[in-house]
Parts: C-alpha cells; sequence; structure tokens
C-alpha cells in the first residue's frame, strides 16, 4: 500500500480531560506510520459529538470542501466513531474514513511478524468489530429461508449471519492463541525454575526499549542474532524477546522487551495483548524509557504507569530513565539520563538494576555436598560465592544472594548453621 494523503479531523468535546493537540499529535504520529500524510487538519469544539456525522452540518461540509481541494484519499479522526457514523461520513466525503482504534489495528497489523502477534491483532480486530456490526449498518437485511431446519422460524437474517462468522471466527483464533501460549507458559516456568530475576522493559511506543536492549547486548558482545527488531517508528515491537544478560557483579538476570503504550489505548488490544504483557506482571523489576527528548514525556509516563496498573503490574518496583539524553536541552536531576545511540550511561544503569535486584540479599555459610555440585553453576549465576574451604564431606562456601536462594539449598540439604 502506497503514501496516502489525510485529512487529520476530530471533535474536542467540553467533557474531555485530555490535551487536544497532544492527542492530535500523537494521532498523526500513527497515521505517518500507516504512510498517511497529514495534508490538513480541522478540529470543532463541541459539548457533544453530532450522533450522526460527528461534527456540526457546517463543518462537515466544510471538511468535504477541504478533502476536494487537497484531494485527499482518507480522513483521520483521532477519537473512535460507530459503524453508523463511519458510513454516514464516508457517503458525504466521498472518501475513507478511519477512527482511532482502526489506525492503530492497522498499524499494529503491518508490524505485526510472528504467528502470535498476528493471531493477537486479528482477535483485537474481530473484538472490536463485532459490537460496531448493527441493523443499520447493512445495506439490506435480505432473509433466509428456515425450511428443513428446526426452530429457524422465518430465517436469519444477514446481520445475525454476519455476527455469527465473527464470532466463529473468533473462537478459533482463540484456540490458535492459547495453543501458543501454552508453550509459552512451558518456557516461562523454565525460566522461572532458573532462578534468574527477570526485568521488563516498559514505556511508550517508541521511547527507546528495543534500542536499549540491543546496546546492552553489544557492551556484552552479544551475537547479532541475538538482538531484536528495532527501528524509529511507533509499535516497532509487538512480541516479547526475553533476553540472558550479566550484571557486573557476573551475576546474570532475564531482560524483556514489551510492547509499548499509547494513550487512550483500546481495552480489546489490551486484551489481546495479554501474553505479550505478562512479562511485565511476572517481572521482579520494571525499568520505564522515556523519550527525554519529547516535550509529552510527561503526560507519556502517566499513560505507562496507567497502563501498568490496568494490567496488573502497578505495584512491581520501577526505575525511570530517560533515553535520548544527547537530544536533551537540559539533563532532569531526578532520573537517570542514558543515550542508547551514544552508549552513555549504560554501566550507571547496570550498576542501579544489580543494587535494586540484589541489595535486600543476605551472606550465608555452609556446606555443599559432593554429590550436590551440580547446583554449584546455579549458585554461581544467581549469588556472589566465595570459596571457603574443601572438607571430607563437601565445600565450605560463603555465599551471598537473594532469600530464594537460601531457600533453594535448604532444599538441598545445605547447612546453614556452619
Amino acid at each position: 500500500m502506497g503514501l496516502r494523503k489525510g485529512i487529520i479531523s476530530g471533535c474536542n468535546e467540553s467533557f474531555r480531560t485530555w490535551n487536544v493537540r497532544e492527542v492530535l499529535e500523537e494521532c498523526k504520529g500513527l497515521a505517518e506510520a500507516c504512510e498517511i500524510e497529514i495534508v490538513d487538519e480541522l478540529i470543532q469544539n463541541l459539548d457533544h459529538m453530532d450522533r450522526s456525522t460527528c461534527l456540526g452540518s457546517g463543518k462537515i461540509i466544510e471538511l468535504k470542501e477541504r478533502v476536494e481541494v487537497q484531494e485527499a484519499d482518507c480522513v483521520v479522526f483521532f477519537h473512535d466513531l460507530s459503524a453508523g457514523q463511519v458510513q454516514a461520513i464516508q457517503d458525504i466525503l466521498d472518501c475513507e474514513v478511519i477512527d482511532r482504534t482502526t489506525l492503530i489495528l492497522e498499524l499494529f497489523s503491518r508490524r505485526a511478524r510472528t504467528k502470535e502477534a498476528q493471531l493477537q491483532v486479528e482477535m483485537a480486530r474481530l473484538n472490536y468489530l463485532l459490537p460496531k456490526m448493527s441493523q443499520k449498518d447493512l445495506d439490506s437485511d435480505q432473509q433466509r429461508g428456515g425450511s428443513g431446519v428446526k426452530n429457524r422460524g422465518k430465517g436469519e437474517g444477514r446481520l445475525q449471519l454476519m455476527q455469527r462468522g465473527v464470532k466463529k471466527k473468533i473462537s478459533v483464533v482463540k484456540k490458535e492463541l492459547e495453543a501458543l501460549r501454552k508453550q509459552e507458559e512451558l518456557r516461562s516456568e523454565k525460566r522461572m525454575a532458573s532462578s534468574l530475576k527477570r526485568v521488563a522493559l516498559v514505556g511508550y511506543t517508541n521511547a527507546g526499549k528495543s534500542s536499549l536492549m540491543n546496546a546492552l547486548l553489544e557492551m556484552q558482545n552479544a551475537s547479532e542474532e541475538k538482538k531484536v527488531f528495532e527501528k524509529d517508528m511507533l509499535f516497532a515491537t509487538l512480541d516479547t524477546s526475553t533476553r540472558r544478560l550479566k550484571l557486573p557483579s557476573g551475576k546474570s538476570f532475564l531482560l524483556s522487551d514489551t510492547v509499548g503504550f499509547v494513550s487512550y489505548l483500546p481495552h480489546s488490544l489490551i486484551q489481546a495483548f495479554q501474553s505479550t504483557l505478562d512479562a511485565a506482571r511476572e517481572a521482579d523489576l520494571l525499568i520505564q524509557v522515556v523519550d527525554g527528548s519529547s516535550p509529552l514525556k510527561e503526560s507519556q509516563m502517566e499513560i505507562t504507569e496507567k497502563t501498568l496498573k490496568e494490567i496488573g503490574a502497578g505495584n512491581i518496583e520501577i526505575i525511570t530513565i530517560f533515553n535520548k539524553c544527547d537530544l536533551m536541552d537540559e539533563l532532569d536531576e531526578h532520573h537517570l539520563c542514558i543515550s542508547t545511540k551514544e552508549k552513555i550511561g549504560l554501566d550507571v544503569l547496570l550498576n542501579e538494576i544489580e543494587g535494586r535486584l540484589f541489595d535486600r540479599s543476605v551472606t550465608i555459610k555452609g556446606i555443599l555436598p559432593y554429590k550436590q555440585m551440580r547446583f554449584m553453576s546455579v549458585l554461581c549465576e544467581n549469588a556472589d560465592v566465595k570459596e571457603v574451604e574443601h572438607l571430607e564431606e563437601g565445600i565450605l562456601l560463603e555465599i551471598t544472594g537473594s532469600k530464594e536462594i537460601a531457600e533453594m539449598f535448604q532444599k538441598v540439604k545445605l547447612n546453614l548453621n556452619c
């Protein structure tokens, strides 16, 4: 699909608490990511949007004139519309009408690369479509005869057939997703069984989460195959990628890159991407990556915090960092400022992560029996281990690590009172 010319429009209702300019600019970014060049804008301030055409009668005619003058292919509304409104506006403007959720769905569809992401987008699209289907949105409601079928009465209307078809597709996609999620649950259980601490990158879309993961991987000389997809565009990441990294002390942890957030993210999309967001819910620590050069960073931080609460990750400890410090006019003294591009502040970040993950550790002494030596690698990966003395029954160790590590070694009969 080539570049399209579009006009952005919408109704700024008086009861809304949003900053309409911020919402407008965000929608422009979404449109540009979908290869729609915004050539004009038209906003109307109203107490309530028109039930039929969203805008008032005069404004909708003005919008039609602008479409003709600009030779626009579409009009993008920065809020959601009903199916009836979309149809009524299209009839007047004689061009494609795209509301905000449809725009996000189109963008997600373009970005989906793995089978799971594609199924998640399809699930979100179907769930968004179903409640919008109504009798008046159909050109006609032709009845199909019910002869020979018990309890069909006069037959099944076209609307009911379409709704049943969408529900059937939802059921099929849901089963496919459940099968993929069971596989991911097994992988997640293996990661949890490893006793490695888990950290998740969260934040507004295009803040630099994937860039940060790749920069940290480069520091540790990881292969190119280990790097995640990275590009300066909205929603470049729709799939969770998890990589194992080392901290300055040599301890390992798991770092996950997650899908970015956006203001007023439709609930259907949050539901569809539940498995993608599991990495945030299951993390021991969250790193909120903020585009420090963005004039909208404060509102973007609020949106991230709100979304984390919605998905059940609001109580997890969080480190907020400002990325793109090389583009900031003035550094923020209250937050760690880094640059993934210039490789600034990454060592400081790793030290901060280590402090948050392991500061509440305990130091213990005990004997690891020789017959339990297979657990030595687990110890070295998750704690500071110092060999004190080789004894007849095993190795006397001094271990500095988490309480979980101590509990695990109680199970293998480590003598904690030695």
